[in-house]
């Protein structure tokens, strides 16, 4: 069995190696010659150092200056090509794991905007991958898996190397020798100081930029994936995403740059500090034992020999190991996709044809209503019970159409489904008299992006950016309209603050300098702000605001969609909700219960929306009502 599963993460990590560092073989290639190149001289200094060290000797014995120019030529070339080939080698490498890097985690990151709804249900079966778990793949196991394939394979050649040519020249060395170990300061500590701070600032730049972009990536793929699938923004994300990943690429090239020419550095300096140590200890065998030459050859190769023995154990022992694991879990983010619930077809539509909504209109509307659900159920893996259990509703064209119902009756799952997010066990979804499960990938796609906009209860999402930003997401064009971002901010009571701070403020981490309220405001201006939608979804939007703020949002909301001929679907929490809208459903554990005007509901002695509002009455705690305005 163990073995079984070696040889699977193995072929994994091979696979890895084809599909993401393989397109660089060009750089390998170069890399592998530098890395041979490299190995040939730290196999031959030790041994031109030690016949340098004889040169002297025999010099100041029969004054043979032609010998020692010899010997010191030879010397100086080897050191020259081994700090040059070895700088060289680290920059090819850098070059190749950043770039492999950078198509991998793209891919996981698309495969994870592309998943179906197992991604984002609140109870997720223990097959299935979490959120979380697919951003930290993303964000560390992509360059783990590489970088054993690129940094790390070739640190173990070069260990290996170490290794054997050590072995080999010790045993042809005199092992009676002891060595008295001599200690002094580097000649170039000053020099290699500053060298170590450029190539610092350089790493501190690429960590920031990595940094940025793995913030991203947690931030959409953690907290804010409905929002971004609702919104059908997957392609925008998927171009934010790509220009920091290439902002993060370009400076790791850079720092890869400079670390390869402080290794070179390193190299030269360290190799001439040995030199000068083992001179220095030629002056002990003046007994005839040995020569100096072997002295120093028996060091060197001592010191090679170790170092290479103590990489090779260390890249057994863990990072192989880190890396087949991370091979594993990049492979499974990106081919799972039938076993966790496959691909979301809107989302595939957008990542695969960018311009697919363009369109006006995603399909004809001709018919009365604008929604209808007929017997829909649907459960949640690993649910012991049903979220919806045959909800059956219509939502006329204009109308306001409220839902309500206590917490877990199934209101933000009927979201959902209408957003086509989650597929309905059973039951029937028409969207403007259509199917919804007879939509094409690109009908879904316009769906979301041109017939509805939404603002969620989970859904006051901020990505890192300004106030405008904030609105105006997904962008539609290159310069912002900040007069329709001032407007929308409007509606939704939001402008007075915006204008004091500025629109283009920073928000910070996560909208993380707006309070809840401020963020709710903020996700309605944004669903106020797409012009094209002929239906807004709102989840709760006053459910974070005092009864006055709520008052005057709740008549902008209903003027405007009256104005402008909307649908609205409003699922809130209020009497000053509910009484705005035509018409009420009250909705229980996934069942529509009850139906009406606010009116005649709400007066019922044995209506369950009246017995809601008097236990809200009753309680502090209000339970969760919820309204479908439609």
């Amino acid at each position: 069995k163990k073995k079984k599963t070696s040889e699977t993460r193995t072929s994994m990590l091979r696979r890895i190696g084809y599909e993401y560092v393989w397109p660089d073989r060009w750089w390998l290639a170069f890399g592998s010659g530098a890395l041979v190149v490299s190995a040939f001289s730290n196999a031959f200094a030790p041994k031109a150092m030690g016949r340098l060290i004889d040169a002297l000797s025999r010099h100041n014995e029969k004054c043979d200056n032609n010998s020692v120019a010899r010997e010191l030529l030879i010397t100086a070339l080897v050191f020259s090509i081994g700090a040059i080939a070895s700088g060289l080698r680290v920059e090819a490498f850098a070059r190749v794991l950043e770039s492999s890097v950078y198509r991998l985690r793209l891919n996981v990151y698309r495969a994870a905007l592309i998943r179906r709804s197992a991604f984002f249900d609140g109870t997720v079966a223990e097959t299935q991958r979490k959120p979380s778990d697919l951003a930290v793949i993303a964000e560390k196991e992509t360059k783990i898996a590489c970088s054993v394939l690129t940094e790390q394979a070739q640190n173990a050649v070069r260990f290996t190397s170490s290794v054997l040519n050590g072995g080999i020249a010790l045993c042809n060395l005199n092992t009676r020798l002891a060595l008295e170990l001599v200690c002094g300061v580097p000649v170039a500590a000053i020099f290699l100081r500053s060298a170590a701070k450029a190539v610092s600032r350089r790493q501190t730049l690429a960590a920031e930029a990595e940094a940025r972009s793995s913030a991203r990536c947690r931030e959409c793929l953690t907290q804010s994936m409905r929002f971004v699938r609702a919104a059908a923004a997957e392609g925008y994300e998927f171009n934010v995403y790509s220009q920091l990943c290439a902002d993060a690429r370009r400076l790791a090239l850079d720092y890869g740059a400079a670390r390869g020419a402080f290794h070179g550095l390193l190299d030269a300096f360290g190799k001439c500090a040995v030199l000068a140590i083992v001179a220095r200890g030629g002056f002990f065998v003046q007994s005839g034992l040995m020569t100096q030459g072997q002295l120093v050859s028996f060091g060197l190769y001592a010191t090679y020999f170790c170092l290479g023995l103590g990489g090779l154990a260390k890249f057994a022992a863990s990072e192989l190991t880190a890396g087949k694991r991370a091979a594993k879990l990049c492979l499974a983010a990106l081919h799972d996709l039938d076993a966790d619930g496959g691909q979301d077809r809107g989302a595939t539509a957008l990542l695969t044809t960018p311009d697919v909504c363009s369109k006006s209109s995603m399909i004809s509307i001709t018919k009365e209503y604008h929604i209808e659900l007929e017997n829909v159920c649907l459960s949640y893996s690993g649910s012991q019970r049903p979220a919806l259990n045959g909800v059956s509703l219509r939502v006329r064209r204009g109308e306001i159409h409220g839902l309500v119902g206590k917490s877990g009756s199934g209101k933000s799952t009927t979201f959902g489904v209408i957003l086509g997010l989650y597929d309905a066990d059973s039951g029937s979804i028409r969207i403007n008299g259509h199917e919804l499960g007879d939509l094409s990938a690109s009908e879904i796609a316009m769906l979301r992006a041109n017939e509805f906009s939404t603002a969620e209860q989970r859904g006051a999402v901020i990505f890192r950016g300004s106030i405008a930003d904030a609105i105006d997401y997904p962008p539609k064009a290159y310069n912002k309209d900040y007069q329709a971002i001032q407007k929308a901010a409007t509606l939704a009571e939001v402008h007075e603050w915006a204008s004091s701070l500025g629109y283009d403020a920073d928000l910070g981490n996560a909208g993380s300098a707006a309070s809840g309220g401020q963020r709710a405001r903020i996700a309605l201006a944004r669903a106020l702000r797409r012009p094209d939608a002929k239906c807004l979804l709102l989840d709760e939007p006053t459910a974070a605001l005092d009864h006055a703020t709520e008052e005057r949002l709740l008549d902008n909301i209903v003027n405007y969609a009256k104005i402008h001929h909307l649908t609205v679907l409003l699922i809130a929490h209020s009497r000053a909700a509910m009484a705005r809208c035509d018409t009420l459903s009250v909705l229980s554990e996934g069942k529509v219960v009850e139906s009406g005007s606010f009116a005649i509901l709400s007066n019922g002695q044995n209506s369950h929306l009246s017995s809601i509002l008097r236990r809200a009455e009753q309680s502090s705690s209000s339970d969760e009502v919820v309204l479908i305005n439609s």
